[in-house]
């Protein structure tokens, strides 16, 4: 039996990010590295911290949560975990990287 290559996300909520700039910043000046460092040719697994600001940042911006979501793909961030209190309709749109898990469980 082989071990996965990366059997652990590395998780944003490591990274104060009030605002989805800050977010974008965390992904940017902390997850982009470390993948370069340990990944740089495969997928990279991350766990997302969302603040409720950062979420309804991107609920209140279709283009910006498309920018988000390109951001993520164009990167090789693979998103296993979301931490966060997410509107249904950004928890919809996040959930192509996720498995079926409902995100709108109280």
């Amino acid at each position: 039996m082989s071990a996965a290559p990366f059997p652990l996300a590395y998780c944003l909520n490591v990274h104060r990010a009030d605002t989805l700039d800050d977010v974008l910043q965390a992904i940017r000046g902390g997850v982009i590295p470390v993948r370069d460092l340990v990944a740089p040719d495969r997928p990279f697994p991350v766990g997302l911290y969302l603040s409720d600001t950062a979420a309804r940042e991107l609920d209140a911006s279709p283009d910006r949560l498309d920018a988000f979501r390109a951001l993520l793909d164009d990167t090789r961030l693979s998103v296993r975990m979301v931490n966060a209190s997410l509107p249904t309709a950004i928890a919809a749109e996040l959930s192509w990287g996720l498995a079926a898990t409902r995100l709108d469980r109280r």
